[in-house]
């Protein structure tokens, strides 16, 4: 809810999250960096992730895992790049379907 109550200009602050944070926020930085420098094309898509897969597989946290899969499966989507889309997306599936994840 944070992020829809962000886009739509509600900064309130000194408000309390209703649920605990859950990702890491190194892995979402490296997320983000990784899509900002996909959509100046600094890098391909295919290698959008920006480092957080592998290092969300150190942390052994699969929640940003999870999130880190979703970067480069939607951007393969963005550019009609079907084998991208699926590979990154069958990951994601596996991965939420394992851990009971309420993503993919």
């Amino acid at each position: 809810m944070a992020c829809t109550l962000y886009f739509l200009g509600d900064f309130a602050l000194g408000t309390q999250a209703p649920v605990p944070q859950v990702d890491s926020p190194v892995v979402v930085c490296l997320c983000h960096k990784a899509l900002f420098e996909a959509h100046i094309g600094e890098i391909t898509s295919s290698r959008c992730d920006g480092g957080g897969i592998s290092l969300a597989g150190e942390l052994k946290d699969m929640y940003s895992l999870a999130m880190t899969l979703g970067v480069p499966a939607g951007l393969g989507v963005g550019e009609s790049n079907l084998a991208q889309v699926e590979r990154y997306s069958s990951d994601l599936i596996e991965l939420s379907t394992r851990y009971h994840l309420p993503i993919g």
